[in-house]
């Protein structure tokens, strides 16, 4: 959902919900490093790319 043409109160729980997302997704990729799957530094990224993808791909679709 495109946030600039929503109010304020609708823009701030759709950061929450976001934000929410980005940790239970970083929970499981902070994981992955600890069993040496992965070698990464900064898993909150990894989190907050992994979340985005679905979000980015949504929005196109919408184009």
């Amino acid at each position: 959902m495109e946030p600039s043409n929503r109010t304020a109160a609708v823009r701030e729980r759709l950061q929450g919900i976001h934000g929410a997302q980005v940790g239970m997704v970083g929970s499981v990729v902070a994981e992955a490093p600890d069993r040496g799957e992965v070698a990464m530094t900064d898993t909150r990224a990894a989190a907050r790319a992994v979340v985005a993808q679905p979000e980015g791909q949504l929005m196109f679709a919408e184009l």
